[in-house]
């Protein structure tokens, strides 16, 4: 109904394969390698990235396991190919005030 995934029993993560489905077909559209950080972290912040389970969120609680599979893909196409870290995830997803 609406796009919301009617749920009669518990709540598992495999109901809500459809958002992480669609955020990884928004960045696989965007093209890692010809951004530099700053592009891409703008890309994640500003554009649908994180709109897209808002909607969800309004009426359903996401169990963990979605909030963390869509921060580990939105944090590979922020930071590339696995590496090392030299800013924390709590410091790129702050507000710029």
């Amino acid at each position: 109904y609406l796009g919301f995934p009617l749920i009669s029993n518990r709540v598992k993560k495999s109901k809500f394969a459809f958002l992480i489905d669609k955020i990884n077909s928004k960045l696989d559209g965007w093209k890692t390698n010809l951004l530099n950080r700053v592009g891409r972290v703008t890309l994640a912040k500003k554009e649908k990235l994180t709109v897209i389970p808002t909607y969800t969120m309004q009426n359903i609680w996401l169990p963990d396991g979605v909030c963390d599979a869509i921060d580990i893909r939105v944090q590979s196409f922020i930071w590339g190919k696995p590496c090392c870290h030299w800013v924390g995830w709590d410091e790129i997803v702050k507000s710029k005030q």
